[in-house]
């Protein structure tokens, strides 16, 4: 009785298909991890926004007042912004488009920003100037990891935080009025979600990998004996 393993396998024939196969499969592995590294490179950046009122009631009507210049403020809020870089790279001035800045709108008017502190200490708070309802972030450094928090006096009501954004190669995202608790809950579980779906993608991987070396080992015994270089004696 000839070997199965020994008569097949030397066949040009069989080779190039079970060559064939590997190749797709290399392909198809290459892609999505070319597709994963993409994802990391990419950059993100969050803004995380909280507000609170100041004072009961609002104008002369209130029982006490926040002064602006002299002027008593009617629904005075601070609203607090954190900015953090949660990417692993630095977000470099050159890449905000046409070095344009990222322009967030509080939908009232922006009466001061009382306070602007960065962490680590050693990063630079970027450049930041504001007008109307709005705050602009001129294009700056932004060190990966870098948390900037701003604390904002507006005179309106509690609204959404409206983002203008255009960085090369960076995410923006806005958590509106979630307090510290919920992020922390919501992080664990973004963390966990992608945990998931990162030992999801691995495990359908290797089970493509695993049906395809069976497929080529099939394939190879069929066509091994359809062109009569396995010898399988009959059944007795």
């Amino acid at each position: 009785m000839t070997d199965i393993a020994g008569s097949w396998y030397t066949e040009p024939m069989v080779l190039a298909l079970v060559g064939a196969l590997a190749t797709i499969i290399a392909g198809v592995v290459a892609a999505w991890a070319a597709l994963r590294a993409a994802s990391r490179r990419r950059g993100k950046l969050r803004f995380q926004v909280s507000s609170e009122a100041l004072i009961a009631g609002s104008g002369q009507n209130a029982q006490l007042q926040v002064l602006a210049q002299g002027v008593a403020l009617n629904q005075p809020r601070l609203v607090t912004v954190v900015l953090d870089n949660l990417g692993k790279q630095d977000i470099v001035a050159a890449a905000f488009d046409r070095g344009l800045p990222i322009v967030l709108d509080f939908s009232a008017p922006v009466v001061e920003i009382i306070e602007r502190t960065s962490i680590p200490a050693s990063s630079a708070v970027p450049s930041l100037s504001f007008s109307g309802n709005k705050i602009e972030l001129s294009p700056s450094l932004i060190s990966a990891g870098q948390k900037v928090r701003l604390s904002v006096l507006i005179d309106g009501p509690s609204s959404p935080l409206g983002c203008n954004a255009s960085v090369a190669g960076v995410d923006v995202q806005i958590l509106n009025d979630i307090s510290m608790a919920k992020t922390e809950e919501l992080q664990r579980a973004l963390a966990a979600l992608s945990l998931a779906t990162r030992t999801g993608i691995s495990v359908v991987v290797v089970v493509i990998f695993m049906w395809g070396t069976l497929l080529g080992v099939m394939l190879g015994l069929g066509v091994g004996v359809l062109l009569g270089h396995a010898n399988i004696p009959p059944v007795k």
